[in-house]
């Protein structure tokens, strides 16, 4: 009885979703593509030695400068490296041991989901620095369409090593759970975008 009830249920929902009932105004499905893309990352940059970052705790040394693949929700390529208007690479990685500094900017997509951002190592800890502290940063993350969303990135694990040529792998456990309930259509991270957004994005990048 309760599995033909658990049936009806599920095949009602499918139904509502492939109608086109759009629980985000930007599409169910589209939303949960996207925050399926979140959980893993897949890069590939140049520079040598390597770090591990679990959470907020991290070790290694490194310089890695990011060229290209999976990762902030999006495929990342050439025309992602260098943030519009500014002359320093968009994803760098530096860890001396105790110490680091990373930013990660992505696609004008992953900036208005939340995805890129610029953090800090003392001792052990890794942590997100909030640029709407930083009055001359205020101004680059307006014009960069940056959205500051902080909650996803303690709970990233990274590793990355190379020479020359470096790979970086991730997995992030707090996205995973995002991508779950989302299809409850509850936003954990608050990355679904609606559809007047994406719209927006589309036309600036045909542009």
């Amino acid at each position: 009885m309760y599995l033909r009830y658990f049936i009806k249920t599920f095949i009602f929902l499918i139904i509502i979703i492939l109608t086109g009932y759009e629980y985000s105004s930007a599409g169910f499905l589209s939303d949960r593509y996207d925050d399926a893309l979140d959980i893993f990352s897949i890069q590939v940059g140049y520079g040598l030695g390597g770090k591990v970052r679990i959470g907020p705790l991290q070790t290694g040394l490194l310089l890695d400068v990011g060229l290209g693949g999976l990762r902030g929700g999006d495929f990342l390529g050439a025309k992602d490296f260098w943030p519009s208007g500014y002359n320093t690479p968009a994803k760098v990685d530096l860890v001396g041991g105790i110490v680091g500094v990373e930013s990660f900017g992505g696609s004008l997509k992953s900036n208005r989901r939340g995805k890129s951002f610029s953090a800090k190592q003392i001792g052990p800890i890794s942590y997100i620095i909030n640029p709407n502290i930083i009055p001359e940063w205020k101004e680059q993350i307006k014009k960069l369409q940056r959205v500051h969303n902080p909650w996803p990135y303690y709970f990233q694990i990274d590793l990355v090593a190379g020479v020359f040529i470096n790979m970086r792998l991730g997995f992030n456990i707090g996205e995973l759970f995002d991508f779950i309930i989302g299809w409850t259509t509850i936003d954990c991270c608050k990355d679904d975008l609606s559809k007047k957004v994406i719209e927006k994005i589309n036309d600036e990048l045909t542009q």
